[in-house]
């Protein structure tokens, strides 16, 4: 398709003309974000497995992950999308969730599992994920591991704590790029995230509960402090990234909560998502010597 659009096809016939092979029809879907007269649309190949393009989806799911995970994606969707339609968090929060099934299910058998990366398309173009940091913890706080993600420009880099590599960079050539413009891109791209995940500044903070099925994100929006956490570059250790937790964040990881009046099978899974709220007071230089002894502070390679 690229070679198409480059050569001056618009985004429509490009993908009748990618999606047209008889074979395809048998053995590939796929999806396309575009926009009509700057209104987003979503367009659906074979997603029923009959050979089909459906130009305006709604939603879709494709690809070999299982039909609970589906259904559940669904129902949850519903929930983000029908808050304020502010893209950017939407699509922070639907990451947050898929990133979620990894975490409390095996998904490699079906062909599913890692990172999960993400962009989104609205009047002004297209925009890749907001800059993320991920952190898995147990009720107990006793162990955390933390993940820094940042997409661009085809570019998608992993700052982990989880991994013996610590970091994982996947990049992708643009169409007609030279191998020099690709190297040069790569690492203008990773010199940048590089610098963004060592001064600590996330526009959002996602953080599981490995035990109980609870997903919280935060929206930081480049701030290192927030009403129920604050994220810190160590003033003395490299590469070190904390995470101090309030009381009330601590409880709501470990609580799911279910409508009022809710009188149906408890549920086993709850999303939650807060907008940013500067912290009232600042801490004294002696709270956060405190908070450095006393917090978790994983280190990040």
């Amino acid at each position: 398709m690229r070679s198409e659009i480059a050569d001056g096809q618009d985004s429509q016939t490009a993908f009748e003309s990618a999606t047209r092979d008889d074979a395809l029809k048998r053995q590939v879907k796929a999806l396309m974000a575009y926009t009509v007269e700057s209104s987003p649309r979503l367009a659906v190949f074979n997603e029923d497995e009959d050979g089909t393009v459906c130009w305006n989806a709604d939603s879709a799911q494709i690809g070999s992950i299982g039909d609970a995970f589906r259904d559940l994606t669904n129902k949850c969707l519903e929930g983000i999308r029908s808050t304020p339609d502010i893209s950017a968090r939407h699509l922070v929060q639907t990451l947050a969730l898929v990133q979620s099934y990894g975490i409390h299910s095996y998904l490699l058998e079906d062909g599913v599992g890692g990172s999960f990366c993400g962009l989104y398309v609205d009047q002004s173009g297209v925009h890749w994920q907001p800059d993320t940091l991920y952190a898995v913890i147990d009720p107990n706080l006793e162990s955390v591991g933390i993940v820094g993600a940042f997409a661009r420009r085809n570019v998608f880099c992993l700052f982990s704590s989880l991994c013996e590599a610590g970091s994982i960079v996947f990049a992708y050539p643009e169409h007609n790029e030279s191998g020099e413009l690709f190297r040069q891109r790569f690492s203008d791209v990773v010199r940048e995230v590089e610098q963004k995940h060592e001064e600590a500044r996330f526009d959002f903070v996602t953080v599981f509960n490995t035990v109980k099925h609870v997903v919280v994100t935060i929206e930081m929006l480049g701030h290192q402090e927030h009403e129920l956490l604050m994220v810190e570059a160590h003033p003395t250790a490299p590469r070190t990234t904390g995470v101090f937790w309030s009381p009330p964040l601590q409880s709501l990881l470990d609580t799911i909560i279910e409508p009022a009046d809710y009188d149906g099978e408890p549920h086993d899974l709850c999303l939650q998502f807060f907008p940013y709220r500067p912290l009232r007071r600042g801490f004294s230089q002696e709270e956060l010597d405190e908070l450095r002894r006393e917090g978790l502070q994983p280190k990040v390679r």
